[in-house]
């Protein structure tokens, strides 16, 4: 943290499997900074994957991913409004189909999406969500794949 309002951080992950070979190495990149009711997040990611992605024993392309959003939260406590834009960047085209009996692909493309959300902090152990997003650019051809959605959530913590 540089100071109370803003802050940065860099993360680094790797996947490794059982014989301690790196199958997949994740980087990240986050600011935040808090200005009154306000708070923006912007992030970074980079997924590299070991390989390429296969479906059916051939490439469509190098298993990797890049996302981004930019965020702002709005706290009027116990309520707050989030805005969220988010894009996702695969470097390959297909997927495997979920069905193992299903030899072609899932068609992937990269996606942008855009969110508007609420929360409201009932107490400390309860709190209801709001979330309404929609895709602004891209789809796949995923069988469970929503162009948008509006979700609704209670959470409680025990």
């Amino acid at each position: 943290a540089i100071n109370d309002h803003f802050v940065i951080g860099v993360s680094a992950l790797s996947d490794r499997d059982a014989n301690d070979d790196v199958r997949n190495r994740l980087t990240a990149l986050d600011l935040s900074w808090r200005i009154g009711l306000a708070e923006f997040n912007l992030e970074a990611v980079r997924l590299d994957g070991q390989g390429d992605m296969l479906v059916n024993s051939v490439s469509t392309g190098a298993a990797d991913e890049t996302g981004s959003h930019i965020s702002l939260a709005l706290d009027f406590s116990p309520m707050t409004l989030f805005l969220r834009y988010e894009k996702w960047t695969p470097d390959y085209t297909q997927i495997p189909d979920a069905d193992p009996l299903v030899t072609t692909g899932v068609n992937v493309e990269e996606l942008e999406r855009a969110t508007l959300a609420g929360r409201y902090v009932l107490d400390t152990y309860l709190q209801f969500k709001v979330e309404y997003f929609r895709y602004t650019k891209g789809e796949t051809a995923e069988p469970d794949f929503d162009k948008q959605m509006t979700r609704v959530q209670m959470v409680a913590r025990f």
